[in-house]
């Protein structure tokens, strides 16, 4: 069985410009970073939360566990669904749903209340990208790595700005001040709504769906890029949800601590827009192999550094290791363009949630080992992923006309 080549063009800024729905780019990007911005209130409130609660790092750990789980494991359902009936309405309730639970993170009376608002901040969260995915799929046409890294961009950079809005809020209103970051949902709801009544469905876009035709054939291909999901998202996890935890270990601030993880998520921020981009230049995998390659080595530098140099290692560190993130769901969605939102939602929902379940025996070894070494013997997995990339990854040039 032949699969179909598809045209490689490398300029994402060539003749074709014209095809790309800047309109719908820029709103479904701005509601990724408003849902991810929320996402990330977490990490920064962990030391205030392990305070209020009396939490170990393991407890604290399986919040962020069950933050994945809710994101990001509920993500095929929204997936199947979609690609199936071409239902819109995902998209336009995900900022919603976890805005108004998230922002509820400062009021909860007990931990298991706290863990109820981050299960159904999650759900909410896990509505938005599948979808949203499948549609940049759409708007992209042969711009497909630049599209995916804008609408990663704005994932990126609401986790950069989430630990900066939330230590802001707390900073002025106390912990309890987190309710008022609800309106960051409802604006962005009401764009949504515009924005929604204008598009195509996804169902008018997709084609014929049918899982044993489409994917069964490609599964190996599929897995190899799905367990580089896992790799990076255990690693870049670790490092966003403990960030805060070790460097007020180190004696520094809650301000400066929440400043430290949004450097490392708007470094990440530009890594997803210079691999995305650079993807549709170079190839998918050649960037694949630089970011897994580089990521550990910056980021154990990161560790055994001090003062400001360090957090320059820590903003290279982010980038590098968030380049993959536009890449790889775009390599994914090339691989079976007839499944975009399922694909999607296996790459971000399951293969994220997986990487983000390893958190907890992130936090588990820290209990035991220190914190600092644990995010040190986590750095081995991205070498792992080298060699992957190597012998199991092809280029949308060597597999666009392979069996």
């Amino acid at each position: 069985m032949q699969k179909r080549a598809i045209p490689f063009d490398p300029s994402p800024f060539g003749p074709d410009r014209e095809k790309l729905q800047w309109k719908s780019l820029i709103v479904l990007a701005s509601a990724h970073l408003v849902t991810d911005a929320y996402n990330n209130f977490l990490p920064p409130l962990m030391p205030l939360l392990i305070q209020k609660f009396n939490l170990t790092l393991t407890l604290a750990g399986f919040l962020v566990t069950i933050r994945a789980i809710a994101s990001f494991f509920t993500q095929p359902a929204v997936g199947y669904i979609s690609d199936r009936t071409g239902m819109r309405l995902f998209v336009l309730l995900g900022p919603l749903v976890t805005g108004i639970f998230i922002s509820l993170l400062g009021i909860a009376p007990s931990y298991w209340f706290l863990a109820l608002c981050i299960i159904l901040g999650g759900i909410g969260n896990s509505a938005l990208h599948p979808q949203g995915a499948a549609m940049i799929g759409d708007i992209g046409n042969r711009r497909a790595g630049f599209s995916m890294s804008v609408w990663q961009i704005g994932g990126t950079l609401g986790m950069a700005l989430g630990p900066l809005i939330v230590t802001l809020v707390v900073s002025i209103f106390g912990l309890r001040g987190t309710v008022y970051t609800i309106v960051l949902g409802v604006i962005i709801t009401v764009f949504l709504f515009r924005f929604l009544s204008e598009s195509p469905s996804r169902k008018e876009l997709s084609n014929a769906y049918s899982l044993r035709k489409n994917l069964f054939p490609r599964i190996g291909s599929l897995a190899v890029l799905w367990v580089l999901v896992v790799i990076r998202g255990a690693t870049g996890m670790s490092f966003m949800n403990f960030l805060s935890v070790l460097l007020t270990q180190k004696g520094r601030s809650l301000l400066t601590a929440g400043l430290g993880v949004s450097m490392y998520s708007g470094g990440g921020a530009l890594g997803a827009f210079i691999g995305g981009t650079l993807s549709d230049y170079v190839g998918r995998k050649k960037v694949m192999l630089a970011s897994f390659l580089l990521s550990p080595i910056v980021l154990f530098i990161f560790l055994k550094s001090h003062g400001i140099l360090s957090l320059g290692f820590l903003v290279t560190g982010g980038i590098f290791m968030w380049s993959t993130t536009p890449v790889i769901i775009v390599a994914a969605q090339e691989i079976a363009p007839e499944n975009r939102t399922l694909i999607s939602s296996m790459m971000m929902g399951v293969g994220w949630g997986v990487g983000a379940v390893l958190v907890t025996v992130t936090g588990l070894l820290g209990d035991t080992i220190g914190l600092e070494k644990a995010l040190q013997w986590i750095l081995i997995l991205p070498l792992i992923g080298v060699a992957l990339i190597a012998l199991g990854v092809k280029d949308r040039r060597e597999w666009g006309n392979s069996p």
